[in-house]
C-alpha cells in the first residue's frame, strides 16, 4: 500500500512560517528581499536621502573604465543635462525671453540660438564648476527594470539589451518664420553606442547614454507596416555626435528597452518590439465601455 507523505496544507503552514521568520532575519538573503533578476539599486544608497537635483538610480555592471570626453561631447552632455533639469527651465526660459526683446528673429531662431549659446552662459551664471573632464564608462548598466548594453558589449551575444526607446516633448514650427509653437510628443528609437557617468563636482553624478537615432521626423525614416507594427531605418541616422548641434545623449532615467527584428524583404527596416521590465506584470486596463451582466 502506498501512503502519501506530503499534505498541502502542512506545506502552505510551512511556507509562511518560514516567510514570517525570515522578516526578523537581519542581513540575510531571503525570498523577500533578495535582489530582483535585474538589479537596479543604486549601490550607494544613502545618497538618495537628501534633496538633488538628480538623484542616484540605477546601478553599473561589469568593468568601469575612465576617459576624458572631447570638447564636443563635453559641450552636448552637458547641454542635454541642463536643458533636462526642472530647476534650469525657469533660467531657460528667460533667456529665450530676453532673446526675443533684444533681438528681430523668429521663434525658431532664437530657439536654436539659445539651444546652441546656453549652457556656455549658464555655467558662467551659476555652474561654474561644471562636470569634472574625467568621466567614468560602462558596458552595463541596470535602470528601470531593464539591462541595458552598449552595441560593442553585445557583439557576438544572441540576446539584444542596446535597443533604446524614448518619447520626447520636440518643439517644432510650419516654417523658419514662423512664431507659432507647436509641441508634441515625439517617439525616438535608436541603439546605444556608449553609457557614461558625468561627475559634477562631487556633489552628485548623471548617467547618460549616448545613441544612434533612426531619423523618425521623417517617413524616410519611421513607418506603420499592414499590421500596426512600427518599422525603423538605421540607414540614415540622425544625431549620431559628429555635428555640435547633435543630441545623441538621453539620461538614463528616460530610457525604455526595445529590441528590433530585422525585415527579411527590405533589410534596411527593422520592426520595433517593445519590452515590459523584469518583475511589472501588465493587469489591463479599465475599459469603461464594458457592462457587466448579472443574472440571479
Amino acid at each position: 500500500m502506498v501512503f502519501c507523505n506530503g499534505s498541502i496544507a502542512e506545506g502552505y503552514l510551512s511556507e509562511e512560517i518560514l516567510t514570517f521568520c525570515s522578516i526578523y532575519l537581519d542581513n540575510t538573503e531571503t525570498r523577500i528581499n533578495r535582489p530582483a533578476r535585474v538589479d537596479d539599486r543604486p549601490v550607494d544608497i544613502t545618497n538618495n536621502t537628501g534633496y538633488t537635483m538628480f538623484p542616484e538610480i540605477g546601478k553599473a555592471s561589469g568593468a568601469v573604465s575612465h576617459f576624458v570626453l572631447t570638447p564636443m561631447e563635453r559641450d552636448q552632455a552637458h547641454r542635454h543635462v541642463l536643458v533636462n533639469c526642472e530647476a534650469v527651465a525657469p533660467f531657460i526660459e528667460s533667456e529665450t525671453k530676453q532673446k526675443l526683446r533684444d533681438q528681430t528673429r523668429s521663434h525658431s531662431k532664437i530657439d536654436r540660438v539659445v539651444h546652441a549659446e546656453f549652457p556656455r552662459r549658464f555655467k558662467r551664471e551659476l555652474l561654474a564648476c561644471g562636470f569634472m573632464l574625467q568621466a567614468r564608462r560602462f558596458g552595463v548598466y541596470n535602470i528601470n527594470g531593464y539591462k541595458f548594453r552598449t552595441i560593442t558589449k553585445e557583439d557576438g551575444l544572441k540576446t539584444q539589451n542596446s535597443g533604446v526607446y524614448v518619447s520626447s516633448n520636440t518643439r517644432s514650427y510650419a516654417s523658419m518664420r514662423d512664431n507659432i509653437v507647436a509641441v508634441g510628443s515625439v517617439p525616438y528609437y535608436g541603439n546605444i553606442v556608449d553609457i557614461i557617468e558625468l561627475n559634477y563636482s562631487c556633489h552628485f553624478t548623471v548617467v547618460l547614454f549616448k545613441c544612434i537615432w533612426a531619423n523618425t521626423t521623417t517617413s524616410r525614416g519611421i513607418k506603420e507596416d499592414h499590421l500596426g507594427l512600427t518599422n525603423v531605418n538605421f540607414a540614415r541616422p540622425i544625431y549620431t555626435g559628429d555635428r555640435e548641434d547633435d543630441e545623441p545623449y538621453i539620461l538614463a532615467s528616460e530610457a525604455q528597452l526595445v529590441y528590433y527584428v530585422r525585415d527579411e524583404v527590405d533589410q534596411e527596416w527593422s520592426v520595433v518590439v517593445h519590452v515590459k521590465p523584469q518583475d511589472l506584470y501588465d493587469m489591463g486596463g479599465e475599459n469603461e465601455d464594458v457592462e457587466a451582466a448579472f443574472f440571479p
